[in-house]
């Protein structure tokens, strides 16, 4: 029976075997964010065209799978290094990313005893206003009762 998926090289080609510096770029490549099948298109078969992206996974999962881990580990290293050192924008810099710093600010308003804030508009003389204001006012209210927005839960 014949398998469907081989490493082994199709009759009339060579066995592609990636060298320390292809392995070297890629990595580099990866940890720097390059989409794979671009990468892919930078390495040379052995016919001297840019190999499958099929066999760029194949022979470069390591690098695949761990350059972004590693980028992550040196860029980590040269910041808490820094943050040591005393750089205050690098200890910030840290502590948003390791210690649970945040610069999100949670605004609340309520009324009084935490209920719903009530607005009273005084003054306002719907006499006053013109058919085509009153019809606005209208359409608007009516939307507002449609979607719910304008109910206050008490019933």
């Amino acid at each position: 029976m014949m398998e469907l998926y081989s490493d082994e090289p199709k009759p009339g080609r060579g066995k592609y075997i990636p060298t320390e510096q292809e392995r070297v770029m890629v990595a580099a490549m990866v940890a720097c964010g390059q989409p794979l099948q671009h990468i892919a298109q930078c390495i040379s078969g052995p016919d001297g065209g840019p190999i499958s992206f099929r066999l760029f996974s194949r022979a470069f999962r390591h690098e695949i799978e761990t350059a972004t881990a590693y980028a992550a580990e040196q860029v980590g290293r040269v910041i808490f290094n820094k943050a040591i050192e005393g750089d205050m924008t690098a200890a910030i810099a840290w502590m948003k990313a390791r210690g649970g710093w945040s610069d999100k600010r949670i605004i609340e308003h309520t009324g009084p005893n935490g209920g719903a804030i009530n607005v009273e508009m005084e003054g306002v003389k719907l006499e006053a206003l013109s058919n085509d204001d009153l019809g606005q006012l209208e359409r608007l209210l009516t939307k507002l009762t449609d979607s719910g927005a304008g109910t206050s839960g008490e019933g």
